[in-house]
């Protein structure tokens, strides 16, 4: 076992401390660590998914038994579609059937959707309980399972709603085991990349080179070297959103809506075109639309929006999509949070908050990401 790098980040309102450990081979060393050795815990809850389970789960399972506790196992389907009220409603009656309490653990072991499920159930569940949560995906390690988002999808009538209910609350840990990163298929490798490369536009890093590394199969061999390169890509992405979430954690100060560039249309895309395209690749497109937005504006030059075009399609993500009814993805727009305000990039490293665009323009630069 080996911790890379050990973070924390502690919300003063209410005062919150989340421990953040990435490293390698901590999946089989749990008992080992402090976040999970607290005296008076009665028993682990673990939350994954069938397909995870199937990898991680028994690993998890007996790294957690060196501790003498039980752990009582949730399983859901994979997919976007486990997160829903009726995901989260079966969930807690499995856990309250087995005697959960509140010294109860919720450790989630998967991607962004069973952090942001097992997230929300750990806020909810006995009006809170702490939450580890062990992120299996490049997604989860460097975005999904960090700043206290949960939530799940809210379906109303034919639309998807993406994330619309949910809360604030921060984990009590997250542990990133860079070495479960290895099995992922080169799809999800991809979905991650989406998140990685806002970093990239909206902060400057990680670098260029960094990022065209993640596309070499190199970069996932599980030997230390190629670990510790990819520990210090995930750390970088890492540090970005927890500095920005310790000075805004409910997003009421501007600073952290920057996280959210391009989310905005690519929330509705992702929608609208539900499970047919990741988190990722929507976010990839939610970037393009920001870019046609910007450029239009005279936000942006157009050698920079050039740079960022050609950076995203060389990281193998979309720049463009066919199929999507354009009008159901405006008319999702409308259920957006920010309520019609746009995340938008004046520069690689610079980001304007909260600009309101007119209806035509977001409407041409849809025209534009989709065809």
């Amino acid at each position: 076992m080996k911790i890379i790098k050990r973070l924390s980040s502690t919300i003063d309102i209410p005062k919150q401390k989340t421990i953040h450990l990435v490293g390698y081979g901590l999946l089989d060393n749990l008992a080992r660590l402090d976040c999970f050795r607290a005296p008076d815990v009665k028993n682990f809850l673990l939350l994954t998914d069938i397909n995870v389970y199937k990898i991680y789960g028994k690993r998890v399972i007996s790294s957690l038994n060196k501790l003498g506790k039980e752990v009582i196992v949730a399983r859901v389907a994979a997919g976007e579609q486990s997160k829903s009220f009726d995901t989260a409603i079966s969930v807690c009656g499995t856990f309250l059937e087995n005697r959960v309490s509140r010294k109860s653990v919720l450790i989630t072991l998967g991607g962004g959707v069973i952090t942001d499920l097992g997230g929300f159930i750990g806020s909810i569940i006995l009006r809170g309980i702490p939450v580890i949560h062990l992120p299996s995906t490049l997604l989860a390690q460097i975005d999904a399972g960090l700043g206290g988002k949960n939530g799940i999808d809210l379906w109303v009538k034919d639309k998807m709603l993406k994330n619309m209910v949910g809360k604030i609350e921060q984990a009590h840990a997250v542990v990133s085991d860079v070495g479960l990163l290895s099995s992922l298929p080169k799809r999800e490798i991809t979905n991650g990349l989406g998140e990685m490369v806002k970093y990239w536009v909206g902060w400057g890093k990680p670098s260029i080179g960094q990022l065209l590394a993640m596309k070499t199969p190199k970069r996932w061999r599980n030997d230390s070297s190629q670990v510790e390169e990819l520990a210090k890509t995930i750390i970088c992405c890492q540090q970005i959103k927890i500095d920005i979430v310790k000075q805004d954690p409910f997003e009421t100060k501007g600073l952290r809506e920057k996280l959210n560039l391009g989310h905005t249309i690519g929330h509705a895309i992702e929608g609208e075109t539900f499970g047919k395209l990741s988190h990722g690749e929507c976010v990839a497109l939610g970037l393009i639309g920001a870019v046609k937005i910007s450029t239009r504006l005279k936000l942006m030059k157009q050698k920079t929006a050039i740079q960022i075009i050609e950076t995203i399609k060389n990281l193998g993500l979309p720049t463009f999509i066919k199929g999507p009814n354009i009008e159901k993805v405006t008319k999702l727009l409308s259920y957006d949070k920010k309520r019609g305000t746009f995340v938008l990039i004046k520069e690689i490293g610079d980001l304007i908050t909260g600009v309101k665009v007119e209806a035509k323009l977001v409407k041409i630069a849809l025209l534009e990401v989709i065809l």
